[in-house]
């Protein structure tokens, strides 16, 4: 009885640690600060109800670097601090944790102030209506305003809450509307190659170049091209910084997020599909190979790496190489500096031709580059991050031969139950976590054959239905994740991620093809009518959905491979499948298992104990092959 009342204290007693410590790094690297931190939650929501209060709102990330200047420069501030402290409540927002939150308030900024960024500091009444906000402010410019809000919210306090009635004129005007496919993407081009065209800081968009790919190749290789030659892409260690303040690519800000390491690998992997230009290729390994260097022990990835790092946590200083430092390669020293652009001055390295040629003086200098200070990874597990990762690595592994990504793909893959599916640690799951977890798991079914993840991308995929599908607005939604003071001003974007609909309208499209599933089809059509009226005014802010768009407009094709995928012959046809650029086929690895779900290649076997391709539109199949020459031929051909 004593040894059992032992262990409950015991597990109490961890339960309580875990619940005290902050799951986000980005909230556990401010806890420190001279701000009383609470994070979001109805406990602060209540105190500032309760202490009539405003709220002091500031969302930022862990590899965000104007965040940690911000951090040490305010909210270790004693002044600054006891303003917030004494006359505000005070929240701390991940905003990759709370994406949701973010998406709302960076919706308000962008309204009015005409911009938006991290950190996002923001002025909330307590029932969370922003009152004034902006990005990175220096610290006697953040304390001149907390004491004035803080004057008119005691003395003034009616004509501040009218300013919260401009929230009505930005609630967002989207409407259903029927939209003709072809048009809306040559205007999503159009506009694209326009805004191209602006100078400025540039930030890659992935989802942008994905358009692009389908509807103006050459416009995409460009752009992936100039990002391969210049500084924003590391050439020592792989990977791409998250923007430049220049339009050349040149000048970075340097921290690295696992969503665009996934999702430009699958553009870099795409070029490559397109064009067989090997230099895409290796962009797109490197860039995985970095990724994988954001695993945790447990076969999950960090959301990112920080943008700072050495004793000063000065911004880049892990990335830059002087001349000087090139002694350690001895005789190849001098070529080195020829190849990545170095001299006596700091410099960021880059290349035109990182080809195999130079792979060893590049191994070399990762290896020494490794010995500074490293950035700090941020290690929270984002689920619908991590999926991005999973189809990025199940896509390379499928079309490239490289069984360790597959290996990698599927052992993040196996973290995540629809049972116990949640966005990080202790966060419930978003729609999105949905979306691109049902993604990722078709992915990896097409790329190994295993009917457990078609069996997992179904199930999911019903379980988004139940607890996300508005069937007013035919559209998946966070169903009342946001207060409701917010969900009329948050207006979905692309800019960085693709949105949960567009990645389930294409999921949709998928699994009506793998499963013969007219109502699936239908719906992801309802999701695209849903957005009409913003793919009729500026398609270009939802590239994504475009994107989608494009798997309407031609016959989608089923590849489906009869055999033992433990033989020889039958990988090699599936590779051959998956290296092709096909916008919207579906590749099945046929097996009895496979046929409770795909009933339609129940007769499509093995021809003479062959590995066979058959290659349909809407299951009217040619002539199958067991020749990987003629499975090249049927696949180029339209």
């Amino acid at each position: 009885m004593i040894r059992r009342t032992l262990a409950l204290f015991v597990l109490l007693c961890s339960a309580l640690v875990l619940e005290a410590k902050p799951q986000s790094p980005y909230l556990a690297e401010h806890a420190g600060n001279l701000v009383h931190w609470s994070p979001w939650g109805a406990e602060a929501f209540a105190r500032a109800k309760r202490e009539g209060k405003p709220i002091f709102l500031s969302i930022g990330y862990a590899s965000c670097h104007w965040c940690h200047v911000m951090s040490r420069e305010s909210f270790d501030n004693a002044d600054v601090a006891k303003v917030i402290n004494e006359s505000y409540v005070a929240i701390l927002v991940d905003r990759e944790e709370h994406p949701d939150v973010d998406a709302a308030y960076l919706s308000y900024l962008q309204a009015t102030t005409g911009s938006a960024g991290w950190p996002a500091n923001l002025i909330l009444t307590p029932e969370l209506k922003p009152l004034i906000g902006g990005s990175y402010m220096r610290p006697d410019a953040l304390q001149r305003l907390l004491i004035a809000i803080a004057d008119r919210w005691q003395h003034d306090r009616s004509s501040l809450l009218a300013s919260t009635e401009m929230l009505r004129g930005l609630a967002e005007t989207q409407s259903a509307a029927d939209v003709e496919a072809k048009e809306t993407i040559a205007r999503a081009v159009e506009e694209i190659r326009t805004q191209e065209q602006a100078s400025g800081p540039r930030f890659p968009q992935p989802s942008r170049i994905d358009l692009l790919l389908r509807a103006k190749p050459e416009l995409a290789l460009r752009t992936l091209r100039e990002m391969a030659e210049a500084p924003i892409h590391d050439a020592i260690g792989g990977g791409f910084h998250r923007y430049t303040v220049d339009a050349a690519w040149r000048e970075p800000h340097f921290e690295k997020m696992l969503t665009d390491q996934a999702l430009l690998a699958i553009d870099y992997l795409e070029a490559w599909q397109l064009t067989r230009d090997p230099r895409f290729a290796q962009v797109a390994r490197d860039t995985l190979d970095f990724m994988l260097e954001l695993r945790l022990p447990g076969g999950g990835f960090g959301s990112g790496l920080s943008a700072d790092s050495g004793p000063t946590m000065e911004e880049g200083a892990y990335y830059y190489w002087r001349r000087d430092q090139l002694s350690f390669l001895g005789s190849d020293a001098d070529k080195a500096a020829s190849i990545y652009h170095i001299d006596a001055n700091r410099s960021l390295p880059w290349s035109a031709d990182a080809t195999s040629a130079h792979r060893s003086i590049r191994e070399r200098m990762k290896k020494e580059r490794d010995k500074r200070p490293h950035p700090n990874l941020d290690s929270k597990v984002v689920t619908s991050w991590n999926a991005l990762a999973i189809s990025a690595l199940a896509r390379a592994g499928a079309a490239l031969g490289e069984a360790r990504y597959l290996e990698a793909a599927g052992r993040a893959a196996s973290l995540f139950r629809i049972d116990r599916l949640e966005h990080s640690q202790n966060v419930a799951a978003l729609a999105e976590d949905c979306a691109f977890l049902i993604g990722a798991n078709l992915d990896l079914f097409e790329a190994s054959g295993k009917v457990s993840y078609l069996e997992f991308a179904l199930a999911l995929q019903k379980k988004q239905d139940e607890r996300f599908w508005n069937a007013q607005a035919g559209r998946y939604d966070n169903g009342g994740t946001l207060p409701k003071e917010l969900a009329s001003i948050a207006i979905e974007s692309e800019a960085a991620l693709p949105t949960a609909n567009s990645v389930s309208a294409v999921n949709l499209l998928r699994l009506g093809e793998l499963t013969d599933s007219q109502a699936m089809r239908e719906r992801a059509i309802s999701i695209m009518r849903s957005y009409g009226s913003r793919l009729q005014s500026a398609p270009s802010e939802l590239p994504a959905m475009a994107a989608a768009m494009t798997m309407t407009i031609d016959a989608p094709r089923q590849i489906v491979i009869a055999g033992d995928l433990s033989r020889s012959d039958a990988r090699r046809m599936l590779r051959i499948a998956h290296e092709h650029f096909l916008p919207f086929r579906v590749i099945i690895p046929a097996s009895k298992a496979v046929t409770k779900y795909v009933p339609n290649v129940a007769s499509m076997k093995p021809v003479r104990g062959r590995a066979t391709a058959y290659v349909c539109e809407h299951y009217m199949c040619k002539l199958p092959t067991s020749d990987p020459s003629e499975l090249e031929r049927l696949l180029e051909k339209r």
